[in-house]
């Protein structure tokens, strides 16, 4: 089994937030109140007039899960032990993905 540097930290993180996707998950399915999954997976509430049917809030469980593997992957960090030199490629590759991300990032309006 392979150790990475902050394991812990990002399996405590990514287990709580798939704990809450969950939780919140069967909240919706009893309630028929979508906002607070809705909040959690895609960041924003979209208001509707009715409960949500299941496909949807399947979907969004879905996503949840995928954001949640997604944080466990990208918090983790390196293998334990890893050194952090790497060659000019790989430099290069991450200071596009930076820039990247930032741009993404930017609202697409003024903030003024």
């Amino acid at each position: 089994m392979r150790r990475h540097r902050f394991g812990r930290p990002a399996a405590f993180v990514a287990a709580g937030y798939l704990t809450a996707v969950a939780v919140t998950t069967v909240v919706t399915l009893v309630t028929g109140d979508d906002g607070l999954l809705q909040r959690l997976v895609l960041y924003r509430e979209e208001p509707r007039g009715d409960s949500p049917p299941g496909w949807y809030v399947f979907f969004l469980f879905l996503a949840g899960g995928a954001q949640g593997w997604a944080l466990w992957q990208i918090l983790r960090g390196r293998v334990a032990g890893e050194t952090g030199d790497a060659g000019k490629e790989r430099r290069a590759s991450r200071v596009n993905t930076s820039d990247g991300c930032v741009w993404c990032s930017t609202p697409a309006r003024p903030l003024i």
